[in-house]
């Protein structure tokens, strides 16, 4: 029997990660001339709901709080466990945007200031593969008994980006 979290909930990560999901396009859309830091802020927002979302879905799954601690941020190993719990997150363009998140602590500077080169996941990438992971995070979570409801629907692509 897992442990009973003490401020976590798969409904209240569930919850979390969608409002970042839903406010990254949000943002990404009125970036421009915001300098070329800006995008950092968008890409956080995109990886932390995926964190969440995966979360969710160990926790339904049974993981305990300390199993999750042991995880960190670590994407690929998240989604590792996730697979081995059940959720089935295979797509090799989704596991190729959790690792290079994972790349070079992406997901860390995406928080915080630092000098130098980054390779990092497009917000478009992050765009697809968030929703995606939300999807089956929510499947496994509705699976445990706990009621939740699907993730909303993306806004429109002419909406989410600028393009040109």
């Amino acid at each position: 029997m897992a442990e009973p979290f003490s401020s976590t909930t798969p409904i209240g990560f569930t919850n979390k990660a969608e409002a970042y999901r839903v406010g990254a396009p949000v943002l990404a859309r009125d970036l421009r001339g915001a300098g070329s830091w800006a995008g950092d802020l968008v890409r956080h927002l995109y990886d932390h709901c995926i964190e969440l979302d995966m979360k969710a879905a160990l926790i339904s799954a049974g993981r305990t709080e300390t199993q999750l601690r042991l995880l960190c941020h670590g994407f690929v190993n998240l989604a590792k466990e996730c697979n081995a719990a059940g959720p089935g997150w295979k797509e090799r363009d989704d596991l190729d945007v959790l690792a290079l998140i994972d790349t070079q602590k992406n997901d860390i500077k995406a928080r915080f200031h630092y000098g130098g080169a980054l390779t990092a996941a497009t917000v478009q990438y992050l765009d697809c593969t968030a929703p995606e992971l939300a999807g089956l995070a929510v499947q496994t979570v509705t699976r445990s008994g706990v009621p939740v409801r699907a993730p909303r629907p993306a806004l429109p692509f002419d909406y989410r980006f600028q393009i040109g």
